[in-house]
């Protein structure tokens, strides 16, 4: 009898080790799915630099023609506006994003490269703790990821576009 209560143990044992280390398997495809796209975050900011300076430039031209060539500043607003939208999309990405648990953090900031290309409070760099399954975790950065990579397309499209 103690046998069997020994191998029920056992197989207990097993049985939990077996669910832990899938757990640990979905969680570190979900922190190599964040990490990407946290890379292809920090490979945009470049990009969204450029626009917001662009942006600018922009604005004053539009104010310049006030009054004397409306369809120009017309034109100039569109590009603006378009410029305001990608980069809200960014900013609303970095708000959103979760952290996987035991993932160490990769995202970081090197010199003033990132200084004001939009206002954000770094919050991003250790993402939302969520209290989610490992299965919902993946889910999650499968979304994040999918979210930046259309952001990237968006911003390509755009740059393509003004220049």
């Amino acid at each position: 009898m103690k046998n069997i209560g020994l191998i029920a143990l056992f197989a207990f044992i097993l049985a939990c080790g077996g669910k832990d280390e899938k757990a640990e398997a979905t969680l570190k495809e979900a922190a190599k799915l964040h990490n990407e796209a946290v890379a292809i975050h920090d490979s945009l900011m470049p990009k969204m630099k450029e626009i917001n300076e662009l942006k600018a430039k922009l604005a004053a031209q539009k104010d310049t023609l006030a009054g004397k060539n409306d369809s120009l500043a017309t034109s100039l607003q569109t590009q603006i506006s378009a410029m305001e939208t990608v980069s809200q999309e960014m900013r609303t990405w970095m708000e959103n994003i979760v952290e996987v648990p035991g993932n160490e953090h990769h995202h970081h900031h090197e010199g003033e490269e990132h200084k004001g290309e939009h206002e954000h409070d770094h919050a991003h760099e250790h993402g939302k703790k969520v209290d989610v399954t490992p299965e919902q975790m993946l889910e999650i950065q499968k979304e994040i990821k999918a979210n930046v990579l259309k952001i990237k397309d968006n911003v390509n499209a755009l740059l393509l576009k003004i220049n």
